[in-house]
C-alpha cells in the first residue's frame, strides 16, 4: 500500500516539474495572449514558490511514509517475534504438564557404584555448564524410550535430517530456522556403557561422562532405539565450520549454539581431537587456521584451539 502511495507521489512530482517547465517557457508563448510583462513576471514567481512548496511537501510526505513504513516493519519483526517466543511458551508448558510416556535421562537406571558416584559430593565447573531459566532451549520430540527407530522421531520442529554438507559423511542435522547463538538443546540420550569394551559401533557415538576429571560411564547412542536426534549431529571441518558445542552437565551433555545459524544450514560441532587427527587427519594448527584468539560465542570450547 505504501509503495503504490510513493509512486503516486513520485508520478506527482513529474507532473509538477512538466509545470515548472511550462511556467519558464519562452516569454513570447505568453506575449501572443497580451499578458502584461509585470503579471507576467508575478505570475511566474508565484508559480515558481508554489511549485517549490509542493515539491518540499511530497519530499516531506515521501520521507513520512519510508519512516513509517520501516516503523511498521519493526512492529512486524516484533510480533512475530513475540508470537515465536508465545509459541515456544506453550510448547514448553505442555511439555512440563503432558504426562510423559517415557523415560526422562534422569530416569535411567544406573548401577549402584555409578549413582552413589552421582549423587556424592559436587562436580567440577567444567562439567556443570548446565543450562538457566533464562536460557533458550530447544525440546525433543516426546517419545517413548526404547521404541523402534526412536532417533528419528525425537526430531524438534525446525530441525530435519538430510545429506549432509561433508562429502561422505551421510546423513547430517539442518534448521529449517533461525537459531540465534546461546540456544541450548538435547540432553544426548544413549544407552550407560560401564566398559569401554561394551560399546556400540566401536565407540562412534559414545560421550564419556566424566565426574572430577574421571570418567564414570559412557553414554552411547549407537542404539537408534535408545538415542535421540543429536546422534546425527556432524563434526565440523574446521574451527570456521563449527556451530555448536557439547558440554557436561552433570551426568548429562548437552548442546549450545556459538554462532548463530541461519535457516537451511547444517549444525556443526567438535568431536574431539582424537577423531579430527585419526578420521578428519587434521592436526590442530591446521583445523584451527582461522582461530583469532575468540571462540564464536563459547563457553566452553576454547581449549579446542589453545
Amino acid at each position: 500500500m505504501f509503495k503504490s502511495k510513493v509512486k503516486m507521489l513520485g508520478l506527482s512530482s513529474v507532473v509538477l516539474t512538466a509545470l515548472s517547465l511550462l511556467a519558464v517557457s519562452d516569454r513570447t508563448t505568453f506575449a501572443q495572449h497580451t499578458i502584461p510583462e509585470e503579471h507576467y513576471v508575478k505570475m511566474k514567481t508565484t508559480l515558481e514558490t508554489e511549485i517549490q512548496q509542493m515539491k518540499s511537501t511530497i519530499n516531506n510526505l515521501n520521507l513520512m511514509l519510508r519512516i513509517l513504513s520501516r516503523k511498521l516493519d519493526l512492529k512486524d519483526i516484533e510480533v512475530r517475534a513475540l508470537r515465536d517466543s508465545l509459541d515456544k511458551t506453550k510448547q514448553k508448558e505442555q511439555w512440563e504438564h503432558q504426562e510423559q510416556p517415557y523415560k526422562k535421562p534422569f530416569e535411567q537406571k544406573y548401577d549402584e557404584k555409578t549413582r552413589h558416584r552421582i549423587k556424592r559430593g559436587g562436580w567440577d565447573e567444567d562439567e556443570l555448564w548446565c543450562y538457566t531459566k533464562n536460557d533458550d532451549v530447544i525440546m525433543d520430540n516426546p517419545v517413548g524410550w526404547n521404541t523402534p527407530d526412536r532417533a528419528y522421531k525425537t526430531f524438534p520442529p525446525g530441525l530435519r535430517l538430510s545429506k549432509s554438507t561433508i562429502p561422505n559423511a551421510g546423513s547430517g542435522v539442518f534448521t529449517d530456522v533461525f537459531i540465534p547463538a546461546g540456544v541450548y538443546f538435547g540432553p544426548y540420550d544413549g544407552d550407560i556403557i560401564y566398559r569401554w569394551a561394551n560399546n556400540y559401533n566401536d565407540g562412534e557415538y559414545a560421550f564419556n561422562i566424566y565426574k572430577h576429571g574421571r570418567i564414570i560411564f559412557y553414554r552411547d547412542a549407537g542404539p537408534l532405539d535408545m538415542s535421540n536426534w543429536t546422534r546425527f549431529l556432524n563434526c565440523g571441518r574446521d574451527f570456521m565450520e563449527l556451530n555448536a558445542e557439547a558440554v557436561q552437565c552433570r551426568e548429562h551433555v548437552y548442546f549450545r549454539t556459538i554462532q548463530d545459524i541461519k535457516p537451511g544450514s547444517e549444525l556443526f560441532f567438535f568431536y574431539g581431537w582424537n577423531y579430527a587427527r585419526d578420521t578428519l587427519n587434521m592436526e590442530q594448527e591446521f583445523f584451527c587456521k582461522g582461530f583469532n584468539g575468540t571462540f564464536h560465542q563459547s563457553i566452553a570450547s576454547e581449549w579446542i584451539c589453545q
